[in-house]
């Protein structure tokens, strides 16, 4: 459960992502029954650990966020309520943050109505379900709090989210398909291209954005996953080609595109088996520009709650437009 201190709500206002409100925000989450107290919220959270999974179709605003996992977002003593943006079942979310193996460590449950997944988070019984669409909530108490778990979880209520977020938006998916690169919850980093604008740049990353710079090598993005290797990026919109040459003497290549109304036209492609494999960039439209070698990051991707980069990812950034 987490130990931080109730934050202000951010109000950044033209420095970052507008969110699209409607009788359900798409940020709004839930706390507690008025029995617990007075809650702490982690507001802060929404400023670290989430991106916007999907655009409004004008592009203005955040329809559809993705992330905070694993952590509370509003704690009481000896209570943690939380609520995760990911289209993920109940029993997916229990498998990752559960104690798998353990037996009895999963049954079945219903909670205001929905399907819920009862399950022990390190040693704090749980319960999990899809409270909307694309939004799960839940619950964990300390062991001796273990009888008044689903009595908790069917007393919980809604709030409003923030209004605006940090610019960080998941490249691919669009209003009418909204499903291009789904977040699977086992951390709080994304997994796809994200995209980050700071002013009038336009930063890319796998999952998170840890750096920026100018030119097609300094803005792509090399991650080892598995035997494969990621590889994203952006360019300018004249780039008609990214062509990748690898130590093993492999090659492939990337079409950017255009996404939303960025200035920058984006790709996503990859290669195995890459263990090793160290690639060089070059780029064509004609003849446009070339670069000795890629940025690359770690593939230690570890099941931890919070995103290992998020400290260092700009944070404010203009408001859609």
């Amino acid at each position: 459960m987490s130990g931080r201190r109730r934050s202000p709500a951010i109000t950044t206002g033209a420095t970052a992502s507008t969110i699209s409100r409607s009788s359900r925000g798409p940020s709004d989450f839930y706390i507690g029954p008025e029995s617990l107290g007075e809650p702490i919220v982690n507001l802060d959270f929404f400023e670290n650990l989430t991106r916007c999974a999907v655009l409004t179709p004008d592009y203005s605003a955040c329809a559809e966020l993705e992330g905070i996992a694993g952590v509370g977002l509003v704690d009481y003593p000896g209570v943690s309520v939380g609520t995760t943006f990911a289209h993920v079942t109940p029993q997916n979310y229990a498998d990752i943050w559960g104690n798998q193996g353990r037996p009895g460590s999963f049954s079945n449950a219903t909670v205001r109505g929905h399907v819920a997944v009862r399950f022990e988070n390190r040693d704090s019984p749980a319960i999990v379900w899809e409270e909307r669409p694309g939004v799960l909530a839940w619950v964990a108490v300390l062991p001796g709090q273990v009888d008044s778990l689903l009595s908790i979880a069917e007393g919980i209520r809604p709030m409003p989210g923030p209004s605006v977020i940090p610019h960080r938006v998941v490249g691919g998916n669009t209003p009418t398909n909204p499903s291009v690169v789904r977040y699977d919850a086992d951390d709080n980093d994304g997994d796809g291209l994200v995209i980050v604008r700071i002013g009038d740049t336009e930063c890319v990353g796998f999952g998170y954005v840890d750096g920026c710079g100018d030119g097609i090598a300094a803005n792509t993005v090399v991650r080892p996953r598995g035997d494969t290797i990621d590889l994203v990026g952006a360019t300018p919109p004249n780039v008609a080609t990214v062509r990748f040459t690898f130590s093993d003497g492999g090659t492939v290549e990337a079409e950017p595109g255009p996404f939303a109304n960025y200035r920058s036209h984006f790709y996503s492609v990859g290669y195995g088996p890459g263990i090793g494999v160290i690639p060089e960039v070059s780029a064509s439209s004609g003849l446009i520009g070339s670069a000795p070698a890629a940025r690359s990051s770690s593939n230690s991707m570890s099941r931890s709650a919070g995103n290992r980069h998020a400290a260092s990812e700009p944070r404010h950034t203009p408001a859609l437009s």
